[in-house]
């Protein structure tokens, strides 16, 4: 059957499985969505096989999942189409909840603790607005879609006795992995309720250590932000200029924590009126955090893929509408068209993008980049480039050069 959620023209395929809609209606428990009849492709399809749910990605095998992962797959299809039918509006990955009014955003990578702490503070009596998806609206306060809070099981050390109460005790839907929340009334913000935005928080979960509040560096915050947004326009340079307004005229800060509840505390404190109360140290060693909050997750990319057609000794130039964003001493890349995405360059992706003003081939840049650095390891250097030649490539930040005639 098809299903229309508000404010979506596009509809999802679902089947008529109890198991299925109890989940559906446990996740998008504010999201109201109707039974309809339609012909056009569905922003997304679950079918029912035997007693098994199957997932239908576009050129790949359908993937049998539990009820509660068929309905984490649709919440992220309905999130993609609501940025496809909206592509002026900024989306961020990343959790928000209300304090004193205004929105606190937690942006962040998958695993980084952002929707434990969303749980947490709504167990502690926040308003939430999401823990994976925050929209803005038209004026670009935060809009609450109306989704539950979903944990990945088990729950961190860190989470304490309380804490496990209350997420035992207000269980929506669960499968063993995935656990959504059933929040008391007012906990989670009605879908279409707005809010201002008050400040940025990038989440450093650690092993050890007192909770610590740090200001971040614009250039910081701005990464975070342009690598979590979800973007549908077709020019992302006004979104990235916009991005930048807004880190502007915010507070940014990191907060570093090993006890959860400990660093609830510290923001109930900081965010207990505005403007905040507390004035936060420097940050002490911006390189480490940088290191874990953007390149973690590209930790065990030792290979780079090649899903666009990039080849080993492809010579490639940059896209001529693709412009670069000098911001604190940090470049950005912002295009329009085939190449509407942002993508962030270190010092050294900086380096090779100039040497992209010519055809260049990865050991043209490799070579050169090793000179630069001398004391890196060649084959580091070489399968660095080879990685982002790949990237760039990949996203249409840059093109095969043409053969000369």
């Amino acid at each position: 059957m098809r299903l229309a959620f508000e404010g979506l023209t596009a509809t999802v395929e679902v089947p008529d499985c109890p198991e299925f809609a109890s989940a559906l209606r446990a996740s998008a428990v504010d999201w109201p969505f109707r039974r309809v009849e339609a012909d056009a492709e569905p922003a997304a399809r679950i079918t029912r096989s035997g007693q098994s749910l199957l997932i239908h990605y576009p050129d790949e095998e359908p993937l049998p999942v539990t009820p509660v992962a068929a309905a984490c797959s649709l919440m992220v299809s309905l999130a993609e189409a609501l940025v496809a039918e909206n592509p002026d509006r900024l989306c961020f990955h990343g959790g928000a909840a209300l304090f004193g009014g205004r929105l606190v955003i937690f942006p962040g990578r998958s695993h980084a603790g952002k929707s434990t702490m969303i749980a947490r503070l709504a167990a502690g009596g926040h308003t939430v607005f999401g823990d994976d998806i925050l929209p803005l609206d038209e004026s670009e306060d935060g809009l609450a879609l109306g989704v539950a809070p979903r944990l990945r099981l088990p729950l961190p050390p860190c989470a304490s006795a309380a804490f496990r109460g209350f997420v035992a005790d207000h269980a929506g839907a669960a499968d063993g992995r995935y656990h959504y929340l059933a929040l008391p009334e007012g906990r989670l913000a009605r879908h279409g309720a707005t809010a201002p935005l008050g400040a940025i928080v990038l989440l450093d979960r650690r092993p050890a250590g007192p909770a610590t509040l740090h200001e971040a560096p614009e250039r910081l915050a701005l990464k975070l932000l342009a690598r979590q947004s979800v973007l549908g326009a077709d020019d992302t340079r006004p979104l990235l200029a916009r991005m930048r307004a807004i880190v502007r005229r915010l507070p940014c800060l990191v907060l570093s924590y090993a006890d959860l509840e400990e660093a609830v505390v510290l923001l109930e404190a900081t965010f207990a009126r505005w403007p905040m109360r507390v004035a936060p140290a420097p940050l002490p060693d911006e390189a480490a955090l940088t290191q874990r909050l953007l390149e973690r997750d590209e930790a065990d990319a030792d290979e780079p893929e090649s899903p666009s057609g990039y080849r080993p000794g492809m010579r490639l130039v940059r896209h001529p509408d693709v412009v670069l964003y000098a911001v604190d001493g940090e470049a950005f890349l912002a295009g329009t068209g085939g190449t509407a995405a942002i993508h962030h360059l270190n010092p050294v992706g900086a380096g090779i993008w100039n040497l992209l003003a010519h055809p260049t081939d990865e050991d043209e840049a490799a070579a050169v980049i090793a000179i630069a650095f001398p004391d890196v390891d060649p084959r580091i250097v070489a399968r660095d480039v080879a990685v982002l030649f790949a990237d760039l490539h990949a996203s249409g930040f840059a093109v095969e050069a043409a053969e000369p005639r």
